[in-house]
C-alpha cells in the first residue's frame, strides 16, 4: 500500500483535488480523452452535441441492422467506460448510458448513433468534472427518515452541494446547485 500526501492525488482512474477549502473535485480528463481519440469514431474538435442524447433516445429500432461481432465489441467497451466515469465524475452522462448499457446484449445501427452522440457530447464538454462542496454558512431542518414527525427537527450545520462545471466552485450562484435527498435524513428545503 502506498501513502499519498498532498492536495490532489489518483485514485481508481480519477484525480481527486482538494486545493479549494470546502470543496472537492473529482476529474476524469484523461479518461474522457482516451475515450474519444482512441474511440472507434474519429471526432474532430468541432464534432461536439449540445446534450448527451437526442429525443430519440427511448426509442427502439427493431429493424435496424444488428452490429458485427467488431463494432458490437467497440459498442460494449464505450458503453463500460461510460458506465465507469457516469458513476464517478459524469452524472450528466448516467442516463443516456444505462440506456446504451440496456441495449448492450444485441446493439443495432440505432444503438451506434445513440453511442456516437454520447461522445460528440463527451467531446464538446472534456474539461468538466464534479465538485462536491460544503457550505457551513448555510443551514437547513431536518429529521430522520425513520422516525419521520416523531423526532422534533434538527438543524444541519452545514450544506452539501454538488457541482457539475468546469470552472472551480467560485462565484457559482446557488441556484445551480442540485440538491438531494439523503438516506438518513429526510430534509426539508
Amino acid at each position: 500500500m502506498k501513502a499519498s500526501r498532498g492536495d490532489r492525488h489518483k485514485y481508481l482512474g480519477m484525480e481527486v483535488d482538494f486545493r479549494k477549502r470546502g470543496c472537492v473535485r473529482f476529474e476524469q480528463f484523461g479518461k474522457v480523452a482516451d475515450m474519444i481519440d482512441n474511440g472507434p469514431v474519429k471526432l474532430k474538435k468541432s464534432g461536439t452535441a449540445m446534450t448527451p442524447a437526442s429525443s430519440d433516445l427511448m426509442s427502439r429500432d427493431d429493424d435496424a441492422k444488428f452490429l458485427s461481432k467488431q463494432r458490437k465489441e467497440q459498442y460494449h467497451n464505450i458503453v463500460a467506460k461510460g458506465i465507469f466515469m457516469a458513476k464517478r465524475s459524469r452524472p450528466d452522462i448516467r442516463h443516456t448510458v444505462a440506456v446504451l448499457a440496456m441495449r448492450v446484449r444485441e446493439p443495432n445501427e440505432s444503438n451506434w448513433n445513440k453511442m456516437v452522440r454520447l461522445l460528440k457530447y463527451l467531446n464538446g464538454t472534456r474539461q468538466k468534472c464534479l465538485i462536491v462542496c460544503c457550505d457551513p454558512t448555510r443551514s437547513l431542518n431536518a429529521t430522520h427518515g425513520s422516525y419521520s414527525e416523531s423526532v422534533k427537527p434538527m438543524l444541519i450545520k452545514s450544506f452539501l452541494y454538488f457541482l457539475y462545471h468546469n470552472n472551480d466552485a467560485t462565484n457559482i450562484p446557488y441556484s445551480t446547485f442540485v440538491r438531494t435527498k439523503y438516506n438518513t435524513f429526510s430534509l426539508f428545503l
